[in-house]
């Protein structure tokens, strides 16, 4: 438990600076960019395809840290992500989880695109905050996978 949330931490902590600098450099071509992965998104979801919908979240991730200016953040965030990823994976399986984590990103995306950082920095911690429930809920259910 206690790595779980250090990863979580540093997680928020870098994904926070991400979408602050994003906010500072969005164009309307890096919306464009993101509206893709999020229909995507959208079809996957309503299709309840866990699978795919998990890559392209980390796909949506990615591609704010590059379009951020900030590439290499997401080898941090991406080996937290390690971490809990397989909690994450027995959260996604529901089909209301999935929706939930839409709405942050299509949220995320209309702050980035309005280069509002407050409400963009406000989005990102109620996302990733998100994880704390599942934690919680695998951690009662499993307590083995904490040992």
């Amino acid at each position: 438990m206690e790595r779980i949330g250090h990863a979580r931490f540093v997680r928020l902590s870098v994904e926070l600076e991400v979408v602050r600098a994003a906010c500072r450099n969005w164009t309307p071509e890096y919306s464009k960019q993101l509206e893709g992965n999020l229909m995507q998104q959208k079809d996957v979801v309503s299709g309840n395809e866990a699978e795919k919908f998990h890559q392209l979240d980390y796909d949506f991730h990615r591609l704010i840290c590059e379009l951020s200016g900030n590439p290499l953040a997401f080898n941090t965030i991406q080996e937290c992500k390690r971490k809990i990823d397989r909690l994450c994976v027995l959260s996604l399986g529901r089909e209301s989880e999935a929706d939930i984590l839409v709405r942050d990103h299509v949220e995320l995306a209309k702050a980035l695109a309005d280069r509002d950082e407050a409400t963009a920095t406000e989005t990102i911690r109620r996302h990733l905050g998100r994880i704390d429930n599942t934690i919680e809920e695998v951690h009662s259910k499993h307590a083995e996978y904490f040992e």
